[in-house]
């Protein structure tokens, strides 16, 4: 798991990079989408262009990147199983 920074902030392990290049690479791309209702965020799973999966949680600012970053981190790790 990645550790916080000096500001309590999440910092990308180089894992959670492998994972992000192994994603782009293969045209996956996860992005936050705002929810005007209740002001966070869905997270969407896009795959050449098609929009695969849409989050069930929602996440705040706070949260949001590290939960991307896990995103591709998980992404790349199931693919290795």
């Amino acid at each position: 798991m990645a550790k916080k920074g000096i500001w309590n902030m999440f910092v990308p392990s180089p894992d959670h990079y492998n994972g992000f290049r192994w994603c782009t690479e293969r045209y996956i791309r996860i992005y936050p989408k705002f929810v005007r209702k209740t002001g966070d965020y869905k997270i969407i799973k896009e795959v050449n262009g098609q929009q695969v999966f849409i989050s069930k949680e929602e996440y705040d600012k706070k949260d949001l990147s590290e939960k991307i970053w896990e995103f591709y981190l998980y992404l790349y790790l199931q693919s290795k199983k």
